[in-house]
């Protein structure tokens, strides 16, 4: 439709103009002042010009001379509040518009449409105060062309009723002057109300405590609070028509793909992410967006508020490390006991070793024995490890039933599900999740190998992996379930606390379900569990899809 270069000094102004335009589908680029306008006009090719005429510095018929003297092809239409139109009849432009602008008006003007107008017939009009006539032709029976004039109001009778004619014109036009002054006042106590709302507005976006911004459909900034300029280190002005993606760090870029997708989709987003500063730096923030709606409904702009979760972090990060000391200090005792049996083992194992010396098998066995407890601690010790300190997330984009089709074809090429009848109830077209695929196959490799447990003194051993997708929710459901002796009631809110197991002595020690529930939050999700005793259970993994995935650099 072309390319638009609108110039006005009034941010308001010039951005809900620029809104109305790219939103009948018209490219627009703005710019505050004469001098920036000449710049951009040299530097790329422009269809049209859009000025205001009253400017600090180069005013718009300044401007309008400046283009003209190197581009007199350029199509410039002038606005203004106060200026007549005798004192732009000098100036070759293709239309002038008085605030508050007709937009329809300007529509036309720019699609090179008609503008109606009576002002062609205004000389004729003017003119014609004497006897109105009007001319026919005729032919004669010789066929010779007969011009007639017939007076079609004589003068005097004319005259007489043109009077009464003004007269009743006269007060017809002093009670439509006083309607249309009526209006105007209305109109002007309207216009000065919606300024003072505007203010009003305005003040109070900026003293959020919030990062206010919002942007346009193209994601080009129109509005920046002065939480945004403390908190970025960016101005207004130097941020002003810029890309959004200029507060956020390159690896997020993806993600703020999806965050304006489900914005556009489903209207808002919320969640965290990460900002960038002015000098480089990253920081965590938590971050809303919501579509800003036309009368038609359709989202013309989004509002972007976001804030610096620096601190809270940090907060958070100390408390997760005070909530460790507490735990250790309550799993002492059973950590002592868990490694004080091996060691024990061990123990008893050298002092017979050293008293049977000079039989070598006998010592044999002895060393083996305390090799295998050796093994026993060095396994709790990296479980411990695992619960204490997560290993980092190695974050990709993952299909959820590769993932289960590579856990059960491991565990039966090492013999763990042979003796079990496994049924998939996979759900096709599942969405993609983002996250760390061995940790994730180690949570499911977990789960499946505790199912195969419980049901060893099952008549009934049948093992269930079903998936879904809740899109409400926008997560993918994984349900494992067996056929086994379930689990007691009062054991239910127990079974994810470290050390805590219901199995048989060197069949687990209590650290295998903790660590799975710490690594499916690491990943944004959750999972729960159902028990029938006697029946079976059923253990349900919930993890997040698209920008609410877990991330990671």
């Amino acid at each position: 439709m072309g390319k638009i270069l609108l110039v006005d000094d009034d941010q308001s102004a010039r951005v809900t103009l620029s809104i109305a335009l790219k939103s009948e589908g018209f490219s627009v680029e703005i710019v505050d002042g004469g001098e920036e306008a000449l710049q951009r006009i040299d530097q790329g090719a422009y269809d049209w010009v859009i000025s205001d005429v009253n400017m600090p510095g180069m005013n718009g018929m300044e401007l309008v001379q400046r283009i003209q003297a190197v581009r007199p092809d350029m199509q410039i239409i002038l606005i203004s509040a106060y200026r007549s139109r005798d004192e732009l009849k000098d100036l070759k432009i293709c239309g002038f518009l008085e605030k508050p602008i007709d937009i329809q008006k300007l529509y036309r003007i720019l699609r090179h449409e008609p503008v109606p107008s009576v002002e062609p017939f205004a000389p004729w009009i003017n003119r014609s105060t004497g006897g109105l006539t009007t001319k026919s032709r005729t032919r004669d029976p010789d066929r010779s062309e007969v011009i007639q004039f017939k007076d079609a109001l004589a003068r005097q009778e004319f005259e007489k009723r043109t009077f009464n004619f003004y007269e009743l014109l006269e007060k017809k036009v002093e009670e439509r002057t006083r309607e249309l002054l009526e209006k105007q006042r209305n109109l002007e106590d309207a216009y000065f109300e919606l300024r003072k709302t505007k203010r009003y507005l305005e003040n109070l976006i900026d003293a959020s405590p919030e990062c206010v911004i919002s942007t346009d459909v193209e994601k080009g900034i129109l509005s920046f609070n002065t939480m945004a300029e403390k908190t970025f280190g960016y101005t207004r002005d130097e941020v002003f028509g810029k890309p959004i993606s200029i507060l956020r760090p390159r690896w997020v870029e993806k993600k703020n793909e999806e965050i304006y997708e489900m914005t556009f989709r489903e209207g808002r987003w919320n969640g965290e992410s990460e900002g960038m500063r002015k000098n480089g730096e990253v920081f965590p923030m938590s971050l809303f967006t919501s579509g800003v709606l036309d009368e038609e409904g359709k989202i013309i702009a989004v509002l972007d508020m976001s804030r610096d979760i620096t601190e809270e972090k940090k907060m958070e990060q100390q408390l997760l490390y005070a909530e460790k000391l507490s735990v250790l200090g309550q799993l002492a005792p059973k950590i002592a006991h868990e490694i004080n049996n091996p060691l024990h083992v061990i123990s008893a194992n050298l002092q017979f070793a050293q008293m049977v010396q000079d039989d070598r098998e006998k010592v044999k066995t002895c060393l083996e024995k305390g090799l295998q407890e050796v093994g026993r601690i060095e396994h709790l010790t990296r479980q411990l490890m695992d619960v204490a300190r997560p290993t980092e997330l190695n974050i990709c984009e993952l299909s959820i039933e590769d993932v289960l089709e590579n856990t059960l074809l491991f565990l039966k090429d090492v013999g763990e599900i042979k003796r079990l009848e496994v049924r998939r109830n996979f759900t096709r077209g599942l969405p993609r999740i983002s996250g760390d695929q061995s940790q994730l196959e180690q949570v499911f490799r977990n789960l499946i190998i505790n199912a195969s447990q419980a049901m060893e003194g099952s008549s009934s051993r049948i093992l269930t992996v079903s998936t879904r997708f809740l899109p409400d929710l926008r997560y993918v459901e994984v349900t494992v379930s067996d056929t086994g002796c379930g689990i007691p009631k009062e054991n239910l809110e127990k079974i994810f606390e470290p050390f805590f197991t219901t199995k048989e002595k060197g069949k687990g020690n209590g650290l295998g379900l903790p660590i799975i529930k710490g690594i499916v939050e690491r990943h944004k999700g959750r999972i729960e569990v159902t028990s029938r005793p006697g029946e079976g259970t059923d253990f349900t993994v919930f993890l997040p899809t698209g920008a609410q995935a877990a991330g990671g650099h």
